[in-house]
């Protein structure tokens, strides 16, 4: 009888400790809550780890707000497979309690200072959801990241036609992004587009650089060559890390688009600009591009194919083979122009004897099957005369832009 009574003394004063340690927590985050810091809040929030179990509650109110939050932190800290899972439903609730379904919660027009709360707990739900997927033994994998997504396109649809609370899109559609982009899982939510409305600059260019990744990966290029620029334009010189990441896709961005708008290639950047972020690999891609260097070009694509990969550009880089050969043909076209004062039809042995001079080793017959791909794809406007072995170029514009939705 002793020892029962000495250990319920002990569990008496553990639960007594820990009611305390949770009081301690909510009362602090209150008071940010009263003072409306919400910067503050969401980083006070997330950086609490409780060392024992918090009690459980049903309230959907700023108290209930807080201990459903505290208990899902100290799951999210343990090992075990089914108490992770019960944290992912957990951080699903709490976002539930900001911006229910249907209904108006904690997050309000009133309350808008919550909104870093918001993506705070958006953010942890996606931290959650691969780490739940990381320790599921079923051998499948991906049923919490998928899970993660769908809720996310289901909380988009609910705020985003509800007048009273879609000021709180602009949080969820930067870390839907963040998330889709994480999970390599972007096409829900590159079909996404913020309401009408007055943001923020900083909002305005996370919104910019989204879309901008999203035509990027989509083939638009003078779409994506816009955004990103607007974004480059518009980050502070001292964010040096951001502004290489907008770099690494504006340049080929930019590059790419020289096919739709005049102007685009000579507007890539300067030597100054890419020593300045410290890219040389770019600085030397650009240059061989635009000076038609196949061999160059070549050579960059093979010394910096890991960097390349690293940073998911490379897919887009091998594009740009086509025009570099298209731009190729095209000063060829016209120093022959200029010369003969009549090109309409050119040798093939010509073009080789020009793509050999600009470093790209290649035989007659590569020559004529490029020239055959380019004018499939209506890079150039022309034909083969196979018998005489030569190209006969369109006295009408042979070197058109093409049309962005051809690309």
């Amino acid at each position: 009888n002793q020892v029962v009574e000495e250990l319920r003394e002990t569990l008496s004063f553990l639960t007594a400790r820990v009611s305390r340690m949770a009081d301690s927590f909510v009362q602090q985050a209150s008071q940010l809550w009263r003072q409306g810091n919400g910067g503050q809040l969401a980083k006070f929030a997330m950086a609490h780890r409780p060392t024992a179990q918090p009690p459980e509650t049903e309230n959907v109110d700023m108290g209930g707000l807080l201990l459903i939050h505290s208990r899902c932190q100290w799951l999210s800290s343990r090992t075990n497979v089914s108490e992770l899972h019960e944290a992912y439903a957990l951080r699903e609730k709490s976002i539930g309690i900001l911006l229910p379904s249907g209904k108006a919660g904690l997050l309000t027009v009133g309350s808008e200072f919550l909104l870093p709360l918001l993506k705070r707990f958006l953010l942890n739900l996606r931290d959650l959801a691969l780490l739940c997927d990381s320790k599921d033994d079923d051998g499948e994998g991906g049923g919490y990241q998928q899970k993660c997504i769908s809720y996310l396109q289901r909380l988009w649809g609910t705020i985003l036609n509800d007048d009273e609370r879609n000021f709180s899109c602009v949080a969820i559609y930067t870390v839907g992004w963040q998330c889709a982009h994480k999970m390599n899982a972007t096409v829900v939510v590159s079909r996404w587009k913020l309401p009408d409305g007055d943001y923020k600059m900083s909002e305005t260019v996370t919104y910019s650089f989204w879309r901008g990744l999203a035509d990027f990966g989509s083939n638009k290029w003078l779409s994506a060559s816009n955004n990103l620029s607007f974004v480059f334009e518009n980050v502070p010189p001292k964010y040096l890390n951001h502004r290489r990441m907008v770099l690494w896709r504006l340049v080929p961005s930019r590059l790419l688009a020289s096919l739709h708008k005049e102007g685009h290639k000579r507007s890539v950047g300067s030597a100054a600009l890419f020593q300045q972020h410290r890219m040389p690999e770019l600085a030397s891609l650009t240059e061989a591009f635009c000076s038609g260097n196949v061999g160059a070009f070549e050579a960059n694509l093979r010394d910096y194919e890991e960097t390349y990969v690293k940073f998911e550009v490379y897919i887009q880089l091998l594009k740009l083979r086509m025009p570099l050969y298209r731009n190729l043909f095209k000063r060829t076209y016209h120093i022959i122009k200029a010369l003969r004062g009549n090109a309409g039809r050119v040798p093939i042995a010509d073009l080789t004897v020009a793509a050999r001079a600009a470093g790209w080793d290649v035989d007659e017959e590569e020559v004529e099957c490029v020239i055959c791909t380019l004018i499939k794809d209506k890079y150039i406007k022309a034909k083969l005369d196979p018998e005489r072995r030569s190209v006969m170029f369109s006295p009408s514009n042979p070197f058109p832009l093409k049309d962005e939705k051809l690309h």
